[in-house]
């Protein structure tokens, strides 16, 4: 599993994005934070664990998902 591979997965969240109500959809909070207009900078690292497990860490800056600042933020 790639880092694009990781990120596709997390865009396929939009399915549980409710516009009406963003900061309820918790399913979809790694989606949120792709779109994030104030977020500029991504960087992803991937590890791999046993055989099977993967893990990904992403940092983005400035951070997203914040409270209050969804209207300013997403344009969905």
């Amino acid at each position: 599993m790639s880092c694009t591979e990781v990120v596709d997965r997390w865009y396929k969240q939009k399915q549980h994005f409710d516009s009406k109500s963003p900061e309820k959809s918790r399913s979809a909070g790694q989606f949120t934070q792709l779109l994030w207009k104030s977020s500029t900078f991504l960087g992803c690292g991937l590890a791999t664990h046993c055989e099977y497990r993967f893990i990904t860490v992403c940092y983005y800056f400035p951070p997203g998902n914040i409270k209050d600042e969804y209207d300013s933020n997403l344009s969905i």
